[in-house]
């Protein structure tokens, strides 16, 4: 009974250092970064956020039709909400397939009057910020050509959801006006391109969301008058896309992966997760763009750097591929044998072969670190293991796998 107990309690060990080595680091704490469709808009035709995004929601739920935030989609069966759905809005999202539309009221506009409305994203963080911990905050606007007001009036307010309902009285104070952690700083009147709004800020511990918006006054918030005005309101709209929340110390994010040699696999994060990330080889030359790319190795091991901003500075991780060969009848090679002696083994451990190969020999540890590789430049070859610890080894040569036991 009690081996019965040891041999269970081994497993669930060793099963809980499998699932924590292979365990994905969360590296954007905002879901949904890039406003991806997950209900398929295709088919829904509703610009709603809280309708076509799971992970975003108004802000005032009550006034859903004032305070609307719309959600644009290159696919949406809505023409007037596809992108580009006309002359006012030339964009494209930056990634995915679609991005995010907010307002801001400043006339009178529906009654009791004098009201100020806008409309405000709010979405639940992956995890709670850690008190005192430093983050980068990130997302990209841009403006409409024909509005009435070119604003800085976006910002990025991260809280614990005690956000009240976004209807202001500016003359009476009722509006609920906060200082933002990430605030533009400029007037943005870019309505080509998107424009980074960007900054860093120390969390006290108690935020779990992050909400989208203006969260200036009128007053406050400084425009250029386009005189485009409308027949019933003047207003700003923001078009939002690309938003990330990051740890300025985020490191080891990457996981090690293997493939066989010459077929294709995907390694670094989600798609979208964090688009700003530059690929890099080894030796730093750039590959791509992306959270996670296809790679194709073309030797036994590989390796790739991930690069992502983090505002204070650039954060750096590599990731290995182990490019395994492949089977024996893949290569054209018959009849092919590997010995491994003596075996168990302690001091030396012999290599022998009856032929040679351009693919290397390599051997594991249980965890998939690499303590040995070389291509053979003869049939046999002595290995010194005096230094390796005791355990059990995968010796893998052209298809060929053999268990090694060290003492």
């Amino acid at each position: 009974m009690k081996k019965s107990i040891k041999k269970y309690k081994l497993i669930i060990s060793v099963l809980l250092v499998f699932i924590l080595s292979n365990a994905k680091a969360q590296v954007n704490l905002i879901p949904n970064s890039s406003f991806d469709d997950t209900l398929n808009i295709s088919n829904i035709g509703d610009p709603r956020a809280q309708r076509a995004i799971t992970d975003w929601h108004n802000l005032d739920s009550t006034r859903i039709q004032n305070c609307l935030v719309m959600y644009l989609h290159f696919n949406s069966v809505n023409f007037n909400f596809k992108l580009p759905y006309n002359s006012y809005l030339y964009q494209y999202p930056r990634n995915g397939y679609g991005f995010i539309n907010l307002t801001t009221y400043f006339t009178p506009l529906f009654t009791p009057q004098p009201t100020t409305l806008r409309s405000v994203a709010r979405c639940k963080l992956k995890t709670k910020l850690t008190t005192n911990k430093k983050y980068c905050a990130k997302s990209y606007v841009n403006t409409l050509e024909n509005d009435d007001y070119f604003t800085n009036g976006y910002g990025m307010y991260f809280d614990n959801g005690q956000l009240d309902t976004i209807v202001a009285i500016d003359s009476s104070g009722k509006y609920p006006f906060v200082s933002p952690q990430i605030q533009a700083q400029l007037i943005i009147t870019d309505t080509v391109g998107w424009t980074l709004v960007s900054g860093t800020f120390t969390a006290d511990g108690s935020e779990e969301f992050v909400n989208l918006g203006n969260f200036l006054s009128d007053t406050a918030t400084q425009k250029i008058n386009q005189n485009f005005p409308t027949m019933w309101c003047y207003c700003s709209e923001l078009n939002v896309e690309d938003v990330s929340l990051i740890s300025v110390d985020i490191a080891n994010w990457l996981r090690d992966t293997s493939v066989t040699l010459t077929d294709s696999v995907y390694i670094g994060l989600p798609k979208y997760e964090v688009p700003d990330a530059v690929w890099y080889t080894y030796n730093m030359q750039p590959i791509d763009t992306a959270s996670g790319i296809w790679v194709r190795p073309t030797q036994a091991i590989t390796q790739y750097i991930q690069a992502i901003d983090v505002c204070d500075k650039v954060a750096y991780d590599t990731v290995t591929v182990y490019a395994y060969p492949l089977s024996n009848f893949e290569l054209g090679i018959k009849n092919f044998e590997l010995k491994v002696f003596p075996n168990p083994a302690n001091n030396v451990v012999t290599i022998s072969v009856n032929n040679l190969s351009n693919q290397p020999v390599v051997i594991t540890n249980t965890s998939g670190q690499i303590v040995y590789q070389q291509i053979l430049q003869q049939p046999t070859t002595t290995i010194d293991i005096s230094q390796w610890a005791s355990g059990v080894y995968v010796v893998r040569y052209a298809g060929v796998v053999k268990k090694l036991v060290v003492q």
